[in-house]
């Protein structure tokens, strides 16, 4: 699937080729150093890079180093970015199935300061849509430190 998408976007974008080049390096050294049973959690690692990107738009795929903390996140076996269940465990959590019937994903609304709902009568978490931190992404530490 990657090397469709980098086909598209680089067709869409070639002044972005090296810099998608570059990125496809880095993911896939993680896919080759990280063991089978743990490649979704570069799946996620990749999913919040392209977010970041996409989001602060002054960042590029190939800056790593400021991707660092989402390599503790997602890839590091205590990191806040992974719940230590597999995509499969956290389907079944968002279907209604057993007890986790909330949506692991940050809600957006109380992020841009217009959930009505309580925290934990919400559908999504009250959580930083930037670090999944306790507050809001207005008051992030790393959006204003990455912003600025």
């Amino acid at each position: 699937m990657w090397r469709i998408a980098f086909r598209a976007t680089k067709f869409v974008f070639l002044h972005r080729e090296k810099e998608l080049e570059e990125y496809t390096e880095y993911i896939s050294s993680y896919f080759a150093s990280l063991h089978s049973s743990a490649h979704w959690k570069v799946f996620e690692l990749d999913k919040a890079i392209r977010k970041r990107v996409g989001f602060c738009q002054q960042f590029s795929l190939n800056e790593f180093s400021k991707f660092r903390y989402l390599e503790t996140c997602y890839l590091h076996g205590h990191g806040t970015g992974g719940s230590g269940a597999k995509p499969k465990q956290k389907a079944s959590e968002k279907s209604g199935a057993g007890t986790g019937w909330r949506q692991a994903d940050p809600c957006r609304l109380w992020n841009d300061g217009r959930c009505e709902k309580e925290s934990v009568s919400c559908k999504y978490r009250h959580i930083c849509e930037i670090c999944r931190g306790p507050h809001c992404k207005a008051d992030c530490p790393r959006g204003k430190v990455e912003s600025a």
